[in-house]
């Protein structure tokens, strides 16, 4: 009796013991009960310096710099503009083409994303992303602007065309990228552009069609292009 009674004991002893000690990679009963306590994680940084520094990301490097001083955690900071338009400085300096801003904000730690690389010519990152994820060719950046539009800024045929597979809504990216290609004067993009997707030569942006940008820039071989497209000035 003395020796089945100890034996009882001793199961339900290891029992509780085996509720209160985990091994490696398990949580207690005790530790899955207790409240998670989240991390101590400061003031947020005022939205209105946020949208200040993302504003400065498109052409104001001496403003970037300003504010990256005094706020160093400023640096990955969104502004919501509204129905899931999402921007960073680094994505500012992405649509605009500022390779100079988004460079700086590389080498200081911000994320680059397939916009940057795309609109900075890293051919093989963009490239190994479509491989990894072919649905990436129809993401949108700030403003709705597409994949497509940020190669438009180096141009690059090769690039294009392993995006052309993938996307979905052809005449908007295509006609999107004519902008870019146009403002840096890439002919053979233009061209190719034109060829396979362009439905409209006049989209503007900003008030200028491709034609009056082509024009004022003495880019004269893309726009005899964009004329025999039927493009007009604005």
């Amino acid at each position: 009796m003395i020796r089945r009674s100890f034996l009882k004991q001793s199961l339900a002893g290891t029992a509780l013991l085996g509720a209160a000690v985990a091994l490696p990679g398990q949580t207690t009963t005790s530790d899955a009960a207790a409240p998670r306590k989240e991390p101590e994680r400061g003031q947020p940084i005022d939205p209105e310096i946020v949208k200040t520094f993302v504003s400065a990301g498109h052409r104001d490097l001496a403003k970037v710099k300003e504010l990256l001083a005094q706020y160093p955690l400023i640096l990955n900071a969104l502004v919501d503009l509204g129905k899931g338009d999402w921007e960073s400085a680094l994505g500012a300096a992405s649509h605009v083409g500022n390779k100079e801003i988004a460079q700086f904000l590389i080498e200081a730690g911000a994320r680059p994303d397939i916009f940057c690389a795309a609109m900075m010519g890293a051919r093989e990152v963009v490239l190994s992303t479509i491989k990894f994820s072919p649905q990436a060719a129809n993401a949108r950046g700030p403003h709705g602007l597409m994949l497509l539009y940020h190669v438009g800024y180096t141009g690059d045929v090769v690039v294009a065309e392993a995006l052309a597979p993938h996307i979905t809504e052809r005449a908007r990216h295509y006609n999107q990228a004519l902008q870019t290609a146009t403002l840096r004067g890439h002919t053979e993009l233009v061209a190719w552009l034109l060829k396979n997707g362009v439905d409209n030569p006049n989209l503007k942006a900003f008030g200028k069609t491709p034609l009056d940008v082509a024009i004022e820039k003495g880019f004269a071989e893309i726009a005899d292009l964009l004329r025999a497209q039927g493009a007009t000035r604005g």
